[in-house]
């Protein structure tokens, strides 16, 4: 028999090197015990700019957490890893954590960036390649392929989506859409197709009807069982 190193009391252990009995308070307590006798010291620090001590939050912190410490830590950050560079575009003069960056935090810089760069790669004209392979409709556009344009440019669709669509060149169809949403002759069919869209939106879907027949059902089985009133079919 073994005495308990934590209540005394006397246990019968399972293993040699076994020092507490088998009660959940003295697993806890020694849990306890074990937490507090390997807890990892907190050092503390010493700001370089204000010569404060201070405790730090994680290992790679070196200045206290005043504003002014701070930015003096940045601009030296800054100085140190020459991260300064001229955007791309603007030409002004920035800063940038990434090393590879090359533009400023202006939308306009970005946008030109982009437009430049699939100007360079020439994309648009190997999308209007890609388009134009599946194009096989050719001649004046239909009634019902101008309404389709009209019911999928209201719905937010792109030019070439909808060329792919209707298996018509992109060139053709971005000018049938100016040509439809400028002329007046066309305000009605637009006005009836937008209303029509708004009315699918609210019309609930097949399941969700299916649903509201079970519960009805449900309810009205539920009444006729508990003789509130006769069914009668």
């Amino acid at each position: 028999m073994y005495i308990c190193s934590i209540c005394g009391d006397d246990f019968k252990p399972k293993r040699s090197d076994q020092k507490i009995c088998k009660s959940d308070s003295c697993k806890k307590e020694q849990q306890r015990l074990w937490r507090l006798k390997n807890k990892p010291k907190k050092r503390r620090k010493r700001c370089p700019y204000c010569k404060t001590l201070f405790f730090p939050f994680h290992k790679r912190q070196v200045s206290c957490g005043d504003a002014e410490c701070k930015r003096a830590h940045k601009n030296i950050t800054r100085l140190k890893e020459d991260r300064e560079f001229f955007c791309a575009i603007c030409k002004e003069k920035t800063w940038s954590s990434i090393p590879h960056a090359v533009l400023c935090g202006k939308l306009s810089c970005r946008k030109k960036y982009v437009y430049n760069f699939n100007k360079k790669n020439k994309y648009k004209e190997k999308y209007r390649k890609n388009v134009a392979k599946t194009a096989k409709n050719k001649g004046p556009f239909k009634e019902w392929e101008t309404e389709e344009i009209i019911r999928l440019r209201l719905l937010g669709k792109t030019n070439g989506f909808i060329a792919k669509k209707l298996k018509r060149l992109l060139p053709s169809i971005e000018k049938k859409i100016v040509s439809i949403f400028k002329d007046e002759r066309f305000a009605s069919k637009i006005d009836d197709i937008s209303f029509q869209i708004e009315t699918e939106k609210n019309i609930p879907s097949k399941k969700i009807k299916r649903d509201i027949n079970k519960w009805n059902t449900e309810i009205k089985n539920y009444f006729i069982e508990n003789g509130f009133y006769s069914y009668t079919g």
